[in-house]
């Protein structure tokens, strides 16, 4: 990590520092469908430390839920909300 045509930034918990944790910059095609039928062209991940509670909250104060929870295995759960403007916002909690 850390060269700039390497897209995994890699970091360490604030309250865990022996917890490292990664984000990714990772541009998609023009054309790509990957972020629905609504002609979006970026998402945001955000980490979240419980995906359940953290969707529970957003759903509350009227975010758009997108039923579908999404697991690789013994790695993540992700799952995606929408902004007011319809952008997705991808939530995702690291298992380990």
């Amino acid at each position: 990590g850390g060269r700039f045509e390497d897209p995994w930034f890699w970091l360490r918990e604030r309250d865990d520092p022996e917890r490292v944790g990664s984000t990714v910059w990772s541009p998609f095609p023009a054309d790509t469908d990957y972020f629905g039928p609504r002609g979006k062209a970026w998402m945001l991940n955000f980490r979240v430390r419980d995906l359940d509670a953290a969707r529970l909250v957003l759903a509350d104060r009227g975010a758009e839920i997108d039923e579908h929870v999404g697991e690789v295995e013994g790695f993540a759960r992700f799952a995606t909300v929408r902004d007011p403007d319809g952008n997705p916002v991808q939530l995702i909690e690291y298992l380990a």
